[in-house]
């Protein structure tokens, strides 16, 4: 077994748990390895698709915008969203339509927010 195979191994178990992916991911940013800061992003997002949120998070809003778009056509949604709410109620549209679980909103926001930082 070579050295890359023990990294691609190590990577795989620490997208199973938290710690041990956290502590390989920033030693291979550290590094300068570029599939890194992948791995810390989705370990992070992982983390965050795992939390559930206390009632007065904007979070929970978000979920219960979520909850409250079924059987919702986008121009309803459109017409009740405020202008500084249109894209992440746009976004939880498109989430309920495609039938994608509420709990991938925080994964893809954390997600990419650490990929492009």
């Amino acid at each position: 077994m070579n050295n890359q195979d023990l990294k691609i191994g190590t990577a795989f178990i620490s997208m199973i748990y938290f710690p041990l992916g956290f502590l390989v991911s920033l030693i291979e940013v550290i590094n300068g390895y570029r599939w890194g800061n992948f791995l810390f992003a989705f370990i992070l997002g992982l983390l965050a698709f795992s939390l559930i949120p206390y009632s007065d998070w904007d979070l929970t809003r978000h979920y219960e915008t979520y909850l409250s778009y079924n059987n919702t056509s986008f121009s309803e949604v459109w017409e009740q969203s405020d202008n500084r709410y249109l894209v992440i109620n746009t976004i939880i549209y498109l989430f309920n339509t495609f039938a994608i679980k509420k709990e991938f909103l925080p994964f893809f926001a954390v997600f990419i927010s650490y990929l492009f930082y």
